[in-house]
């Protein structure tokens, strides 16, 4: 009777385990949905498209030779120009942040503020989905393209900076932003976190707002702390370039990112999202 018993337990447990299995498989499948119907809607959107793609990658683009070009003023030796763009290197930095923070705050204004307007927040609402897995969907959304941008302008600024700097006499000098640990750092580890965060911001903005266009006014309130981040990269050189400077950044920026996931589940409110479409 004992063993009898056991079996029936165990097999209960597995019954149980099996349903959350499929339960669970079931959920990021839908996950999976969330994304691919916001890429679908992304793709067909030229407008967002190309102000969220284009302009960055172009702007990589200007940004570095204008730097360069600040820094040659006149007929310059290839080592003072080396050392004048090298001083230079903060603002670089500040510009170079500025770029995932662009394509987060387009892509999540447009996330749920957007999906009122088109009308299809219904089906989000529909699916058989937790509000912790409608916040992950959401927020790859808007990650995945800011990390391959910010890839794709990394190499671009280092590239041209590189390019329009090079000489043979500065051949035994480090390369700059290639050859910058902290830049590395920036690009591959604050840059991401700093995305992530301005990613969770903007969703809850988009999750309240009306529309599209009053979600990017309030999200633009996000470019206060980073205009005065800017100001004191340009007044107070390359801060960002202190190993210690950079851990602190990361773990302030972990700790926000932690903190504002853990509340994922009040910012995607699924019922005030019903009451904002009725």
């Amino acid at each position: 009777m004992m063993i009898q018993e056991k079996q029936k337990k165990s097999q209960m447990m597995e019954g149980i385990s099996g349903k959350s299995l499929e339960k669970t498989g079931l959920q990021f499948q839908n996950v999976h949905r969330v994304l691919d119907k916001d890429w679908t809607e992304f793709r067909h959107n030229p407008q967002l498209f190309v102000s969220t793609i284009f302009f960055p990658v172009f702007f990589s683009i200007v940004f570095s030779f204008s730097i360069v070009s600040t820094a040659s003023n006149g007929n310059i030796e290839p080592v003072d120009l080396y050392w004048s763009v090298r001083n230079l290197m903060g603002f670089l930095k500040a510009l170079f942040l500025m770029i995932p923070m662009i394509i987060c705050q387009r892509l999540t204004s447009d996330s749920l503020a957007g999906e009122k307007e088109r009308k299809t927040v219904e089906t989000l609402l529909l699916l058989p989905i937790t509000r912790q897995k409608l916040y992950l969907g959401k927020v790859a959304f808007a990650l995945i393209p800011g990390l391959i941008v910010t890839g794709i302008t990394f190499g671009l600024m280092g590239s041209i900076v590189n390019l329009c700097t090079y000489r043979p006499e500065i051949a035994n000098l480090p390369l700059l932003v290639f050859g910058d640990g902290s830049f590395w750092a920036l690009a591959w580890v604050v840059s991401p976190l700093f995305s992530l965060l301005i990613i969770q911001l903007g969703i809850g903005i988009s999750a309240r707002a009306s529309s599209v266009k009053s979600a990017q006014s309030l999200s633009m309130l996000l470019f206060i702390p980073f205009s005065l981040f800017a100001l004191s990269a340009i007044l107070g050189g390359d801060s960002l370039e202190n190993p210690w400077v950079l851990a602190g950044l990361c773990g302030i920026l972990v700790c926000l990112n932690v903190v504002i996931a853990s509340k994922g589940q009040i910012i995607l409110n699924k019922e005030r999202l019903i009451s904002s479409v009725t």
